[in-house]
């Protein structure tokens, strides 16, 4: 029993187990104390009283041969221990029940990474289409204004082929949401059949304590009415005392074995029909689980691909334009561009002139220059380029 207990401590097990051995264990007492050996004993010690001790003998074979059928019975129809605790180990929903809500706390937490990822990857893609238009709108104002036309060519095909980048990201964002909402919707009713399957197996359970007290209280009736004939002083009782107690343990015992019988049966209904079924559920529960899981990491390792695909093709576009590329023919674009500009363009202006009423003499202002007559415009520029201009007039051909 010990051994029981330590490898096979399940409630389920124990009680059949249990049932088994009493029933088994109760019917060879039985069979030991009312066999027709003994009788005949007891015949030989009581002569006077034949007819009596014929009754007894045939109470006792009746029990026997009950008892005996009642063993054949129990053998035919219940399973050896270890093919019983083989099946109850197959059969315990406990271990399949927190694998199965593992299982779909892990599915969970994918279809949530999986989401929160598309609804990042969703807003990368309006914000990126947003920064694009704005690029496009600016170089269209500010087109033609320096001479960088080849780079600027380069940049133009680089944005707008961003635009593929930003198109596939909104379209990837919005196949993962479409993945990823059929396995929420899966694990919701999963949980939700889990929970009734715990139900189902908590109510399918609860019988077992009462079973179990209800066994040890006929079994504790069976012991004291079968205790009288455990005695040494049941061989000299008479014939009628004796079939007195074998009447009434008789009946005790068939209480019991109808008992267990009962609960036998309710052993086998659960072990054989009701959670094989249950587990049947949960394993399809998990297969489906897994594979609906397994394909949201593989369309989600796909369109990870895809998307890298197109930012590769954009970089890879963009390093081929810029090998391409000669700075020479910008900058002597830029160059030429500045030559060609008109010469008022370069000129400095006019100086500033003192216009005022009166002379600066008249108000006592004394001043380098009191010449208030008109300035000519050859004469300030000259004077202008000679005082400040760091250019020699030699220098004045390269403008």
């Amino acid at each position: 029993m010990r051994w029981i207990l330590v490898n096979h401590g399940s409630p389920l097990t124990l009680i059949y187990s249990f049932c088994y051995l009493s029933r088994h264990l109760l019917m060879l007492t039985i069979g030991n104390i009312c066999s027709p050996g003994k009788s005949d004993s007891s015949h030989k010690r009581e002569d006077s009283s034949n007819m009596d001790h014929r009754q007894s003998t045939s109470s006792s074979s009746a029990i026997n041969d009950h008892a005996s059928d009642s063993e054949l019975d129990a053998t035919a129809s219940m399973p050896s221990i270890s093919g019983l605790f083989a099946r109850e180990l197959v059969h315990d929903l406990r271990s399949v029940v927190v694998q199965t809500r593992t299982g779909i706390d892990f599915s969970q937490h994918v279809a949530q990474f999986v989401k929160e990822v598309a609804g990042l990857q969703d807003q990368f893609a309006n914000r990126l289409a947003k920064i694009i238009d704005r690029e496009m709108v600016q170089f269209a104002v500010y087109d033609g204004v320096d001479g960088m036309h080849s780079i600027r060519e380069i940049w133009l095909q680089t944005v707008e082929e961003s635009r593929q980048w930003a198109t596939s990201s909104k379209g990837m964002s919005i196949s993962m949401m479409r993945l990823v909402d059929p396995l929420t919707r899966r694990q919701k009713s999963n949980l939700r059949k889990l929970d009734q399957i715990v139900l189902e197996n908590d109510r399918l359970s609860r019988p077992l304590l009462e079973q179990q007290t209800s066994i040890a209280r006929k079994q504790l009736r069976c012991s004291k009415a079968i205790t009288p004939m455990l005695l040494p002083s049941y061989r000299e009782l008479p014939s009628k005392k004796q079939a007195k107690i074998v009447g009434t343990a008789r009946l005790q015992v068939v209480k019991y074995i109808e008992e267990v019988d009962r609960a036998n049966k309710w052993i086998r209904d659960v072990t054989t029909i009701s959670r094989p079924r249950m587990l049947e559920v949960l394993q399809k529960m998990e297969e489906d689980r897994i594979e609906k899981t397994r394909r949201v990491l593989l369309r989600y390792s796909a369109m990870m691909k895809d998307l890298g695909r197109t930012i590769d093709g954009v970089s890879n576009n963009v390093k081929n334009r810029l090998g391409q590329y000669r700075p020479e023919d910008d900058i002597d674009s830029f160059v030429d561009n500045m030559a060609s500009r008109p010469v008022i363009d370069r000129e400095y202006l006019a100086p500033f002139v003192y216009r005022l009423p009166v002379t600066l003499q008249e108000l006592g202002i004394q001043h380098a220059t009191t010449d208030h007559s008109p300035i000519k415009q050859g004469s300030i520029k000259e004077s202008a380029i000679n005082a400040s201009s760091p250019y020699s007039s030699d220098d004045e051909e390269f403008f």
